[in-house]
């Protein structure tokens, strides 16, 4: 018997001993609501996590159960454990986000009635759908960035918490770290900028300090640093690191204790040939942070672009990583053991340079799939991949891009169930969305010319003008001067005439100011003549106020809330007006 069969045999017996260890540890938990990667779950679900035994009670708690929005940030919730069937109940004290993901962690200080901790940590993600949604996106408006180039990376939070998002870029020309803070009419303004030491090469998001604030931590040439935001649209220093940084940045709970870290490509010019490490940047709390290196492998010395994304493609409850080697022609895919360190389990060979990627259950088996986007001679386009279970990815479709996509995302952007496609045409002056028909088919396709032309460089996917549904935000690579670009979702209005207008020019405003404090003024507008109802709800739901309850002719309306008797908090408020239902959040502040 040879040693090569050996190793063979002894790697397949360690597998098999760490899967059956890995269930024996995680089965205190039977079942979770949402399941894994459950797509459309509303803003205001609730979460269920079923234990398969008595639990201790006072170890149930937001210190142990820990939930993260990429959008909303660290969420906090009240929490009921039930005796009689092991199971608690989890309810957010504010709605989630539209078209964000949520993590739910549970950490190991939950304890079973014999006080043994859950250990290994285990966590679950799962996706906030939209309030409504169109087949359709419109390029709405643009307008020019001054004075930017050299932009390397753009990221959206919403930076002074009044609902809505607004975006970050990093630019090397200046070495700058700058904000656009938006109105909520996806209108942006420069507000903020933040002095570099280095060349930034590129952002990735995150509550890093666990306040309920989505932070930026930016990877510039020798350092990373992280940036806690204010809450009022500035950035400030949180933490920093010493890493040579290069390629990606990518922000999670890599092991499931409740703090968000981020994991980055190192690289080492150290030693000969030059090596690239996969860097887990563990976050320690209160602003400190520790590198660990996990996996590395030698690329060409040319070698510098690449893609990274973080999912748990195998489900069992660790956050993994897909690197894309796009002038290797290959994709990594790294397993995550719970700790943040990585081993390789597979890679996936391509005739042709991989791009961009968006990650997704496309057809609704709780498994994350794929579409690579690649580049061959003549032909660019998206190639879609099913994950069969453990990350056992095979080619399903393909479909052309006319162009190569420096960036791709996925969403549900027309409230169908079914996860969408985002793709920029890196050469086509024009984005392409695709919608998905629940068994990895992707058609319907809407492509949006950007007008004044301009070629596609990044795109960001997020309720940009606050009406429930998910928008686009667009930058173009300075083709004819640096603009962003906004494609609404939902027809041109301007363009729908008669009875069709009915389903859209109903408009309900942020209210002004938020936070608020006692009073604020809650603007809408209406199309038609109509019935129209206005009322205010506390996080409980119970009915607060009515403030509209009548017939109105068709135009712009205002109308004052006055919280003068109502305690400070989270508050709703919803309008009906035919078949027009919208709801708003809004923070008295005392």
């Amino acid at each position: 018997m040879n040693n090569a069969f050996l190793r063979k045999i002894t790697a397949c017996l360690l597998f098999i001993l760490f899967s059956f260890i890995s269930i024996i540890a995680q089965s205190f938990i039977s079942y979770t609501i949402p399941s894994q990667n459950q797509l459309n779950v509303s803003r205001n679900s609730q979460i269920i996590v079923g234990f398969n035994e008595s639990m201790l009670d006072s170890t149930l708690n937001n210190n142990s159960i820990i939930a993260h929005g990429t959008f909303s940030g660290r969420q906090f919730g009240e929490i009921y454990y039930d005796s009689s069937n092991n199971t608690i109940t989890y309810s957010a004290t504010e709605a989630f986000t539209s078209g964000e993901k949520v993590s739910i962690t549970l950490t190991n200080d939950i304890k079973n009635a014999l006080g043994e901790p859950l250990s290994p940590a285990f966590s679950f993600e799962f996706n906030i759908k939209s309030d409504t949604g169109f087949s359709t996106m419109t390029c709405e408006k643009y307008q020019s960035i001054n004075g930017i180039n050299s932009i390397e990376d753009m990221k959206v939070a919403d930076l002074d918490l009044d609902g809505d998002f607004d975006l970050i870029f990093a630019t090397s020309s200046t070495r700058k770290i700058i904000t656009y803070i938006n109105d909520t009419h996806a209108n942006f303004a420069q507000f903020f900028e933040y002095d570099l030491e280095y060349n930034p090469i590129c952002l990735s998001t995150g509550d890093y300090n666990n306040d309920g604030r989505i932070d930026v931590a930016v990877a510039e040439t020798y350092n990373a640093i992280f940036l806690r935001a204010s809450g009022n649209g500035q950035l400030h220093v949180y933490g920093s690191i010493e890493i040579n940084l290069t390629g990606f940045l990518e922000s999670c709970d890599f092991n499931n204790d409740g703090n968000i870290d981020a994991v980055g490509l190192e690289w080492d010019d150290s030693s000969n040939p030059q090596k690239r490490k996969v860097c887990y940047i563990k976050n320690l709390g209160n602003g400190n942070f520790e590198k660990i290196f996990s996996y590395e492998f030698i690329p060409d010395f040319t070698e510098r672009l690449f893609y990274a994304g973080e999912v748990d493609f195998d489900n069992d409850g660790f956050i993994d990583l897909i690197i894309s080697r796009i002038e290797k022609y290959q994709v990594l895919f790294l397993k995550n053991n719970g700790e943040g360190i990585f081993s390789l389990l597979t890679i996936k060979y391509f005739n042709s340079t991989p791009y961009s990627f968006a990650l997704g259950d496309f057809n609704s088996d709780a498994n994350i799939d794929i579409a690579f986007v690649t580049g061959e001679s003549g032909w660019e386009g998206l190639k879609v991949y099913r994950n069969f279970g453990d990350a056992v990815f095979v080619y399903f479709d393909a479909f052309y891009l006319h162009s190569y996509s420096w960036d791709t995302y996925c969403t549900d952007f027309n409230n169908d169930g079914n996860v969408d496609l985002v793709a920029s045409y890196g050469v086509g002056q024009r984005v392409g969305i695709y919608y998905g028909s629940g068994d990895l088919y992707f058609n319907s396709i809407n492509q949006v010319w950007l007008n004044p032309s301009s070629n596609p460089y990044l795109i960001s996917v997020a309720d940009f003008d606050t009406d429930g549904d998910v928008d686009i935000a667009v930058l173009n690579d300075g083709t004819n001067g640096r603009k962003l670009y906004f494609l609404q979702n939902g027809p041109d209005i301007s363009s729908v005439q008669g009875e069709e207008i009915k389903s859209f020019d109903y408009l309900l405003s942020q209210n002004y100011p938020n936070p608020f404090n006692p009073s604020t003024v809650i603007s809408y507008q209406l199309s038609v003549i109509g019935f129209v109802t206005l009322k205010v709800y506390d996080i409980l739901g119970r009915e607060i106020a009515t403030l509209v309850n009548e017939e109105k002719p068709a135009g712009e309306y205002e109308v004052e809330f006055n919280a003068a008797n109502l305690p400070s908090g989270i508050y709703f408020y919803q309008i009906k007006a035919g078949n027009f239902v919208e709801t708003e959040k809004m923070v008295l502040l005392k």
